[in-house]
């Protein structure tokens, strides 16, 4: 008996009972406080590991705007971008259409998206979603510029849809580039049909001989190959001038080997380069070491001022923030007994190969893309390209040469694109 006249058992009972209640009280929120930290580290998880993938399309649609930011169709692509990178139905997220922020003035583009995530253990503190945002912004380069020569096989045959093919994917490389814009800071473009000879009709003083109004007015512009070294590097005029070229030894046949359209040098303004690609016709014969060294003579700064153009274009090649690019299209094997040359078509691809080397030496960048050509061509633009890897396509389709300019485009404008959240 205790003194306040409670017995012990009593006592002890009433106290076992409302321990009993306070211990239960004390781990329900010990429970509660054990999930709550779960769901923070499980659910935590799943929000990182959404925002992550949020972030890898995200990212893959900015650059994507970035190349398309002066283009109409710039939300469109930014969508179809961003929902081909992100995987569907990802961790059940819902997730909001990405927006889309292009600033002209500084060409960027930031683009951002939120996405809500329905929650798991966080559930039973009253938390049943979560919401996870990514956003990026790509910067284009100030400065950055090229000078790109398109060196196009206009032969024979590439007549009816294949020339209309190609005309199509320059025209679309040429948009990438300039998107709605007339210019683009420090880019020129320069265009170089080629047959079994080029055009350089509007150069006649490169000519050796009298320049007659026979000549003024009948000649194709073909000028015939110079000889030794002169053939196959970019030693301008004044290091020796071309003869007119006359197969058989009648110059008036000149045009069945040739292209009828001129060489365009080096130029800023879109239209004209457009222009040009659209007046391409398919005539002549293949000689792709003749097109591209033409393609040298037009990036060489050993031409400056020479094309009429720009006193100041080509420019250096070291010149700082610049590159100098040419891609070379060709739909088949070199021909040079069509036109009456004396070399074989051996001989012409050595020539292309040492041309190939002496330009990438100087720094050129050389892309090759064989449209529907045999196969047995294909190492020798391999061998010239700056890097099989990346340079070098194979086209056995007009769909898959559509592919292959918008791919370079994409590569050249990426140069000059990046992330900078």
């Amino acid at each position: 008996m205790r003194g306040d006249g409670q017995s012990a058992p009593g006592f002890l009972s009433r106290l076992h009972h409302d321990a009993g209640g306070n211990v239960t009280i004390i781990v329900a929120l010990a429970l509660t406080t054990l999930l709550a930290a779960s769901g923070f580290a499980i659910d935590g998880l799943r929000a990182y590991a959404l925002r992550a993938e949020l972030s890898r399309a995200v990212d893959a649609a900015a650059l994507a705007g970035g190349r398309s930011l002066y283009k109409d169709d710039l939300n469109e692509t930014v969508q179809s971008v961003f929902a081909a990178n992100f995987p569907p139905g990802a961790f059940d997220a819902v997730v909001d259409n990405p927006s889309v922020e292009p600033n002209l003035d500084t060409q960027s583009l930031k683009v951002s998206v939120t996405a809500t995530l329905p929650t798991t253990l966080l559930r039973v503190i009253g938390k049943d979603r979560l919401q996870v945002h990514a956003s990026s912004t790509t910067q284009s380069e100030s400065g950055r510029g090229m000078e790109l020569a398109l060196v196009l096989d206009t032969t024979g045959s590439m007549s009816g849809s294949k020339i209309a093919a190609l005309k199509s994917a320059s025209r679309d490389l040429v948009d990438v580039i300039y998107g709605n814009r007339e210019t683009v800071e420090n880019v020129w473009i320069s265009v170089v049909p080629f047959a079994g000879r080029p055009n350089i009709k509007p150069w006649q003083s490169w000519i050796t001989g009298t320049h007659n109004l026979l000549l003024t007015y009948l000649w194709s512009g073909c000028p015939d190959v110079r000889s030794g070294s002169l053939a196959t590097d970019d030693t301008p005029p004044s290091g020796g001038k071309w003869t007119v070229f006359a197969p058989q030894g009648d110059w008036l046949k000149a045009d069945q080997y040739c292209t009828s359209t001129s060489i365009l040098p080096l130029t800023a303004e879109k239209t004209p380069i457009l222009d040009k690609i659209q007046s391409m016709k398919a005539s002549g014969n293949t000689r792709t070491d003749i097109g591209l060294v033409w393609g040298w003579r037009a990036l060489s700064p050993r031409w400056r001022g020479l094309w009429g153009n720009d006193a100041a274009l080509p420019l250096d090649y070291d010149a700082d923030h610049m590159s100098k690019v040419v891609i070379l299209m060709t739909d088949g094997e070199n021909t040079p007994w069509q036109s009456g040359d004396s070399l074989t078509e051996a001989q012409t691809n050595a020539n292309l190969l040492q041309q190939c080397t002496a330009m990438k030496a100087e720094g050129i960048e050389i892309y090759t893309i064989t449209f529907q050509a045999p196969s047995y061509v294909d190492p020798f633009y391999e061998q010239c390209a700056t890097s099989k890897e990346h340079h070098f396509i194979n086209a056995p389709t007009e769909q898959a040469l559509a592919e292959a300019f918008g791919r370079i485009g994409g590569q050249l404008l990426n140069r000059n694109l990046r992330i900078v959240r």
